[in-house]
């Protein structure tokens, strides 16, 4: 019932778009931002209310629909259509449409695979889902105790949206369709965006097969993380841009005020889906104000206004709570140094952008990446860069640890080449008097790496943070491929790909397909465990120690620790979630928990409980320690204090 108010509602808002006259893959785009931006209002007014439950979700889900069926039937439907640029397969060529097809069964394996397999990236157990978690047990996103404190203060629409999945569905199956959807809602501005600066049928369908083959987008296409969801909200932005220009306005028009909005709720959706949304965001605001002054003026700024008000409305929440916590809308001010980078040299920035492209330009093979990994360190060097400078570097972090190809650390060298090639034909056809829009979205891009690399502090997972730049590159990668003068280079390059992407979801170490640690020969319980296998059996024990002595206020020791297992374990094993707290200190037992668990917050560290902690201690191995407090004693059990 609850998947059916979502799909009604996703249906209803795209019937309203045809309605009132955009073509099909307008109207996708503006459906999605539009649930996108109900799917917040919904969350932040329930949440008021702590009623984020089935039943209200349920009924909001249908209200929504039943208003906007309501609003479409009142509506006049446009006869007038705007001119798209056209895609069918019918006028493409017989390789690209065989390619596309191959395409198509890359997607729905990405669907299957997330549908019969368990999440298990690192941020999803320790922030993405444990969030989840603690909203539904306070049927709230009011900030609560956390273990992990990113699971209060970063952006949480990626969330907000499992958070619906999780209660309507009461498991976490579906999780992964945040992140699916996101890629298809790509792949549609991909092929229209490119159709929209030049390309024909063959461009729009190279556009897609570059975007759903590039290894970031492969790996976390059936995942619960949120890069793609940034890159969905990023494409919507730059069509509304283009559409609003189009509406050429002196005063408020319907079209240019609803493409203004439009932009305004895709960059807030950005914002507040991650923090690196409001890094890609800014050349694109640039772009929307420059065009509304240069083509519309005083009415322009007016419009300006509405997007801007539009995307802080979104984020007012967020903004509030965090506010209220920390004294700061982003972030508190002891976690600043963690993430911005405080780049003071032409070196220091350089440093970075040597490093992020190091990281798009890994295979995942040993012997050869550590060349790529030597010639960085070469250039630095040249420079006079510090690799390991605190002030523009993640402590600990270096190219040289970098190891595989997984969720976490994606490299995109074949997509990269396609990339930088794209942006070189793309200037030059610009410089000889081609259409413009092409090189401005290759500016966008560039100016994005470049505010990326100037503002963040470099980190070996920076290859899957750039995802949304090779989300909005797709566009003209896909004209410069049909305009290649050398088609059958062109379709090997995207050959390979697609064989490539196969490959990826075969040996994705978080899903694997074949071998001992197939997700069809590991139950779903052991696939959670599948980046730190070695927590598996002591959590195990865990949670069958804790059920077995009707356990269900639980402590855990704080930092980047894997969580959210505890809560599928222990509610599979009681048919209840638990309520599980964050232990700093002693004093934080006292009266609260009946047990303590110590989690490593690393693969090579150990758990420690808190001094003071009182009970039968027992450790379960690999860095895994319980305490249950005397009143709940431990029969057979043999405390080692």
């Amino acid at each position: 019932m609850g998947i059916v108010a979502l799909i009604a509602c996703a249906g209803a808002f795209l019937w309203v778009a045809r309605r009132v006259g955009l073509p099909w893959r307008e109207a996708v785009l503006a459906a999605a931002v539009l649930w996108g931006a109900i799917l917040a209002l919904v969350t932040e007014t329930l949440s008021s209310f702590h009623a984020i439950t089935l039943g209200w979700l349920i009924l909001s889900w249908f209200a929504v629909a039943a208003i906007a069926l309501a609003i479409g039937a009142r509506l006049r439907s446009s006869d007038h259509i705007p001119v798209e640029a056209k895609f069918s397969l019918g006028r493409a060529r017989s390789v690209d449409a065989w390619m596309l097809c191959v395409a198509v069964l890359l997607v729905v394996l990405m669907a299957v695979i997330g549908t019969l397999s368990a999440p298990s990236n690192i941020d999803s157990m320790t922030y993405h889902l444990p969030r989840v978690m603690h909203w539904m047990q306070g049927r709230s996103v009011a900030h609560y105790p956390a273990a992990h404190e990113p699971q209060l203060y970063q952006p949480p629409w990626a969330e907000f949206a499992i958070l619906h999945f999780q209660v309507l569905t009461g498991g976490d199956r579906f999780a992964f369709t945040v992140q699916w959807v996101s890629m298809l809602i790509c792949a549609v501005g991909a092929a229209l965006l490119a159709g929209r600066i030049g390309a024909g049928p063959r461009g729009q369908t190279m556009a897609i097969l570059f975007l759903v083959t590039v290894p970031g987008v492969v790996l976390q296409g059936y995942s619960t993380q949120n890069n793609l969801s940034v890159g969905a909200w990023l494409i919507c932005a730059v069509v509304a841009i283009l559409v609003f220009r189009e509406s050429v306005i002196t005063r408020f028009s319907a079209r240019a005020l609803a493409a203004a909005l439009m932009f305004g709720l895709s960059v807030g959706l950005a914002m507040l889906t991650k923090g690196t949304g409001y890094v890609f965001a800014l050349p694109l605001l640039v772009w929307f104000v420059g065009v509304a002054i240069r083509r519309a003026g005083i009415a322009g700024l007016k419009a300006a206004a509405v997007a801007a008000v539009a995307a802080a409305a979104l984020n007012l929440g967020q903004w509030s709570r965090n506010w209220r916590s920390y004294g700061s809308i982003l972030l508190p001010a002891d976690q600043v140094f963690l993430y911005r980078a405080r780049v003071r040299t032409p070196g220091q920035l350089t440093s970075n952008v040597i490093r992020n492209v190091a990281l798009n330009s890994r295979t995942g093979i040993a012997a050869v990446d550590r060349p790529i990994y030597r010639a960085a360190g070469m250039l630095q060097r040249a420079i006079g860069a510090d690799e390991a400078d605190p002030a523009v570097t993640f402590p600990g972090h270096s190219l040289e640890a970098v190891r595989g190809m997984g969720e976490d650390v994606p490299g995109n060298p074949l997509h990269l080449v396609l990339l930088l090639a794209a942006s070189g034909a793309v200037l030059w056809g610009a410089a000889r008097g081609r259409p413009k829009d092409a090189a401005m979205l290759v500016g966008v891009v560039a100016v994005g790496f470049l505010l990326f690399s100037l503002t963040v502090k470099w980190q070996m997972f920076h290859a899957r943070l750039l995802v949304p730049l090779f989300v909005l590159a797709a566009p003209f990668v896909g004209l410069a491929l049909e305009q290649t003068a050398n088609r059958a280079v062109a379709n090997l390059s995207l050959a390979i790909a697609l064989a490539l992407a196969f490959a990826l979801i075969v040996v994705n170490p978080s899903h694997p397909l074949v071998g001992g640690r197939s997700i069809f020969r590991v139950s779903r319980e052991a696939q959670y465990f599948a980046n730190r296998r070695g927590l598996y059996q002591p959590m195990r024990q865990a949670a069958d120690l804790l059920a077995g002595r009707n356990c269900s206020q639980i402590g855990i020791t704080t930092g980047p620790v894997w969580e959210y297992p505890l809560w599928v374990m222990l509610h599979a094993r009681t048919g209840r979630w638990p309520r599980i707290v964050p232990v700093r200190s002693a004093q934080d037992v006292s009266g609260q928990v009946c047990a303590v668990l110590a989690l490593p917050p690393g693969p090579v560290q150990e758990g420690s409980l808190p001094a003071g902690v009182e009970g039968t201690i027992i450790p379960l191995g690999g860095g895994v320690t319980i305490a249950i407090k005397p009143e709940t004693p431990v029969l057979g059990l043999r405390s080692t204090r």
